[in-house]
C-alpha cells in the first residue's frame, strides 16, 4: 500500500471506526449492567467493539506490541481457538459485520496505531500472550493443571495434588522466578479452608518440591516459593525423582 493510498484509507477508517465506536457504546453500557458486567459475556461482535473502544492501547511505558492489549483480550474468547491465523480470519469476519462492508481492512480499524500491518502484528503477538485478559496467572495455572495434573510420589490427598499441580504450572510460566502462592485464593480455587493450604505448602516444602524464598506479609504480600519443576515429567505429570 502506498503512503498516499494508506493515508486515504486511514481517513476512511477514522470515519468508519467512529461509527463502529458509536455502536460499541451499547456494548460498553451492557458491560456495566448486572449479569453482563463481564464483557466476555457479550456476543463476539459486540465484544470486539468493546475491546476496540476500551482495551486497545497498552501502557505507553511498556515495550510491547501496539496490538498487545487487543490481542490479549481476544485470547480470552473460546470462539477464536488457539491458532493465530484462524483467529485473525474470525476477526476479519467480525470487522466486516461491524463495518457493514465486505472489503474492510485492519488498517481501517486501527487507523492511529503505530504499525504498518496490524493484522500481521496481531498474528505475531498471539503466540506471545500467556495470560488472556480475563485471567490472571493463577487462573491460567489452574486451567493448565486441569489439563496436565501432576502426580507427586507422596500424594497426601487429592487436594494436595491439585495444589502441587497449580504451583508447578505457575512456576513453568515464570522460569527461575519466585511464585506467589496466596492461601486465600488457593483455598477458593480448591474449595478448602485456608488452613489446609498452609498444611499443603508445608507438606510440599518438606518433600522439597517447594522452597520458600520470602514470607507472607499480612495484607501486603503472599509467601513466595520456587517449585522444583525438574522433578516432574511434564508430559505424563509423574514425579521422576
Amino acid at each position: 500500500m502506498t503512503r498516499a493510498k494508506k493515508s486515504k484509507s486511514s481517513e476512511v477508517g477514522r470515519t468508519q471506526h467512529s461509527q463502529a465506536m458509536d455502536g460499541a457504546d451499547y456494548a460498553h453500557e451492557a458491560s456495566d449492567k448486572g449479569s453482563d458486567k463481564d464483557p466476555y459475556l457479550l456476543p463476539l461482535d459486540e465484544f470486539v467493539q468493546y475491546a476496540l473502544r476500551t482495551k486497545l492501547f497498552p501502557d505507553p511505558e511498556r515495550r510491547l506490541s501496539p496490538l498487545f492489549e487487543f490481542t490479549r483480550w481476544m485470547r480470552g474468547r473460546k470462539e477464536l481457538g488457539t491458532d493465530a491465523y484462524s483467529a485473525a480470519k474470525v476477526i476479519d469476519e467480525c470487522f466486516k459485520r461491524i463495518e457493514g462492508v465486505a472489503d474492510v481492512v485492519w488498517e481501517d480499524m486501527f487507523p492511529d496505531l503505530l504499525t504498518d500491518d496490524p493484522r500481521a502484528e496481531f498474528i505475531d503477538t498471539w503466540g506471545k500472550i500467556t495470560t488472556p485478559a480475563n485471567m490472571d496467572v493463577l487462573q491460567v495455572a489452574f486451567r493448565n493443571a486441569l489439563k496436565v495434573p501432576l502426580h507427586p510420589r507422596l500424594a497426601m490427598s487429592s487436594k494436595y495434588c491439585e495444589l502441587i499441580s497449580i504451583a508447578g504450572h505457575l512456576q513453568r510460566s515464570r522460569p527461575a522466578q519466585p511464585i506467589a502462592l496466596p492461601v486465600e485464593r488457593l483455598g477458593n480455587l480448591l474449595g478448602v479452608d485456608r488452613k489446609f493450604i498452609g498444611k499443603y505448602l508445608k507438606f510440599a516444602t518438606d518433600a522439597e518440591l517447594l522452597r520458600r524464598t520470602s514470607d507472607y506479609v499480612p495484607h501486603r504480600r503472599a509467601a513466595e516459593f520456587i517449585f522444583a519443576t525438574e522433578r516432574f515429567n511434564w508430559i505424563t505429570g509423574d514425579q521422576i525423582n
